[in-house]
């Protein structure tokens, strides 16, 4: 009928098996997006990661932006920036203190429940996020339900090499 780009939105499990959610070019419709893909994607990124609340992909996926919230002690509060040592193509791209955002620079510091956003190259914010949390990946998951949702976390974490226990009332399933 016209429409420069089509975009659909599809959610049955028949279609649960896009990539991450998305496909582009899929029978002549320019982005094929199923959201309950989506949502298990994003729940792998934050179970893989090392203490992160939020995960973000950024530049197909060779920059991430990872959220993290700061408790009352750690060993990188207090002590300015310029001080600290942070792994190569990694960087505290922000920081939200009492609802402010600001961009930090050398002279600041991290002060306890400060929210830190670090930046940085996909596959080496781990070792900025163990700076901050002594919390590590999960090695072994239980997801509660086997619908669109819970099978492709199950299928993402899998193919990470985590161990996956679904507990599903349907057998077949």
């Amino acid at each position: 009928i016209g429409a420069k780009r089509v975009i659909a939105r599809v959610q049955q499990e028949d279609w649960a098996q896009l990539h991450r959610g998305v496909a582009h070019g899929l029978l002549g419709v320019d982005v094929v997006i199923n959201p309950q893909v989506l949502l298990a994607s994003e729940i792998a990124k934050i179970t893989k990661s090392h203490g992160a609340s939020h995960v973000i992909d950024l530049a197909n996926d060779r920059i991430e932006l990872v959220e993290m919230e700061l408790g009352e002690k750690g060993r990188m509060l207090h002590k300015p920036l310029s001080k600290l040592s942070f792994p190569p193509q990694t960087l505290i791209a922000a920081i939200v203190r009492d609802g402010e955002l600001f961009v930090p620079v050398g002279p600041d510091v991290m002060q306890p429940n400060d929210r830190i956003y670090l930046l940085g190259q996909s596959g080496k914010l781990e070792a900025a996020e163990d700076l901050f949390s002594n919390q590590r990946e999960a090695h072994s998951i239980c997801i509660v339900g086997g619908g669109v949702v819970g099978t492709a976390l199950a299928h993402q974490l899998a193919s990470d090499g985590v161990d996956v226990l679904i507990i599903e009332k349907n057998r077949a399933r």
